[in-house]
């Protein structure tokens, strides 16, 4: 078996046992000079800077927990194909707290972490989420939906045109 290289724009064949002697040679540090790099993302700093600020814009409010004590809350899950995520929110909008997590397979079992880490933090605060209304999205919409009787199924697509800025 081998692998194709080139070097001095000329095609050449190597020996995958030899490969390990090109980095002793001069040949590999070639390689990178005559790369064809992208564009830097920014110009200057000032432009980096200017992107930041309007991004930092769309950052979601956040609130305590304490501060949501006897309030309306909304939680939401996201269960991809590999990742789960839920978010409780109030009635503001404001991020209450969250869950992330790698699904690994079982994404009705990553549910109940999630969950049972909510439930924790509430028993900390020492009080009962008053949840009056719940959506599921994503990949394992149907399946989340069903197994936790869930209010509502989103179709993510349209989750994401929902949370748009001036959707």
């Amino acid at each position: 078996m081998g692998a194709a290289l080139v070097h001095d724009n000329q095609p050449r064949q190597i020996k995958l046992k030899d490969l390990s002697l090109l980095s002793k040679t001069k040949c590999l540090g070639k390689a990178n000079q005559a790369s064809k790099r992208l564009p830097p993302l920014f110009g200057s700093k000032a432009e980096f800077e200017s992107w930041q600020e309007k991004h930092l814009k769309g950052l979601v409010p956040r609130v305590s927990l304490d501060q949501v004590k006897d309030k309306d809350l909304f939680l939401g899950i996201d269960s991809d194909s590999t990742t789960t995520k839920l978010v409780l929110a109030d009635a503001q909008e404001r991020f209450v707290t969250g869950y992330y997590q790698p699904n690994n397979g079982n994404p009705i079992q990553a549910v109940k972490e999630g969950l049972s880490e909510f439930r924790k933090k509430f028993i900390n605060a020492g009080f009962r989420p008053r949840i009056i209304r719940t959506a599921a999205t994503g990949y394992g919409e149907d399946l989340i939906k069903a197994a936790f009787g869930l209010d509502d199924g989103v179709v993510e697509t349209m989750a994401h045109y929902r949370a748009a800025p001036g959707a």
